[in-house]
């Protein structure tokens, strides 16, 4: 998504998420993400460039992205 709460850095504790009738996702990333670390592999997730940045971010902004 392109909202600051789609960011996966925002997402690595809640499996569901709601925050309005229209903003619902289910982060199921997540599910790997604890399998790894679960097994002791080092994971690394990083958020898109811009994202939680004031202004629109330029993941998926054809005018920012040139």
């Amino acid at each position: 998504g392109q909202g600051d709460q789609c960011a996966p850095s925002r997402l690595l504790n809640e499996y569901l998420y709601q925050e309005r009738v229209l903003d619902l996702f289910l982060e199921y990333e997540l599910l790997i993400i604890q399998r790894m670390v679960k097994r002791g592999w080092a994971v690394v997730v990083t958020d898109y460039e811009g994202f939680g940045t004031p202004g629109v971010h330029t993941y998926v902004n054809r005018l920012a992205s040139g």
